[in-house]
């Protein structure tokens, strides 16, 4: 007996080894504070943290990491998306039948929920003003802290409790917003919320759209080319200017009646000059 209860415990840990390999990591949300039909606390996705906040009655929560770890073993939680079960001790827990509304600060896609004792339960996601569609996949199931149960009646907007359900469940998608109605009241089943790692996993804002113009657009303006300088060859001839230089005579500008002796000196001169000339 022994023998076979340790082949078991070898073949389980080979399973949940096997399921890690192919899983990613979840941020599963802290749960920090709370008050009448409120439950508050956050967690990261990437490096962003993102507020996330539940709304509806609930019979007691755990906040802060006190109080017992209701997520354990973890085996029920692990599966070939979900590498870690919850951490700590963070649980809201529901006692009534009545709809709940789960909100994230910012929109997240493939949200998981972690489930902890839902035995004989009846979820429905959406309805009344909720008109989102709803992809539910049944990601895990199995023997938790209160017993073993299972997924039962399933479908993509709701699903059963057989026995004492302890599992995981992803909403693909993108949700802001998740609301579902319990339609059974029991002494209590517990919840916590995660996302996986990862900057991918906050949607995206639309692209921006691009509009191009088919008005004909005028050419721009073209600038005249540049004139290159007209250089003067190196070897150019150099031009001469010759002065001419006038010589006045001294005696032509006399004023009327004004006689310099030495224009009547060169009279005289020219005169005895022609007398010699004229007697040759």
């Amino acid at each position: 007996m022994q023998l076979n209860r340790t082949l078991l415990a070898l073949i389980l840990t080979g399973v949940v080894a096997e399921q890690c390999a192919w899983a990613g990591t979840v941020n599963w949300t802290y749960w920090t504070s709370q008050a009448p039909n409120t439950v508050s606390g956050s967690l990261m996705v990437g490096s962003t943290p993102v507020g996330v906040t539940y709304s509806g009655s609930y019979s007691f929560a755990q906040l802060n990491n006190n109080g017992t770890n209701f997520w354990v073993p973890a085996a029920p939680y692990l599966s070939s998306t979900v590498s870690n079960a919850p951490f700590g001790t963070g649980i809201i827990t529901l006692n009534s039948a009545g709809t709940s509304t789960i909100t994230f600060s910012t929109p997240v896609v493939n949200p998981l929920i972690a489930l902890v004792s839902w035995n004989g339960a009846n979820v429905m996601f959406g309805g009344g003003g909720d008109t989102q569609p709803y992809n539910i996949q049944y990601l895990s199931s199995g023997c938790g802290y209160w017993g073993c149960g299972s997924f039962s009646n399933t479908t993509p907007s709701s699903f059963s409790g057989s026995g004492e359900l302890h599992g995981v469940i992803e909403l693909v998608g993108t949700y802001q917003t998740i609301t579902f109605t319990d339609t059974v009241s029991e002494y209590w089943h517990g919840l916590t919320v995660g996302v996986a790692g990862g900057l991918g996993h906050i949607s995206e804002p639309a692209p921006a759209t691009v509009t191009f113009s088919t008005a004909p657009v005028a050419p721009a303006p073209v600038a005249p080319a540049p004139v290159a300088p007209v250089n003067k060859p190196i070897n150019a001839e150099k031009t001469t200017v010759k002065e001419t230089h006038v010589v006045e005579d001294p005696c032509s500008n006399e004023e009327p009646g004004v006689y310099k002796r030495e224009c009547q000196a060169m009279d005289e001169m020219d005169k005895d000059i022609n007398k010699l000339k004229n007697n040759k």
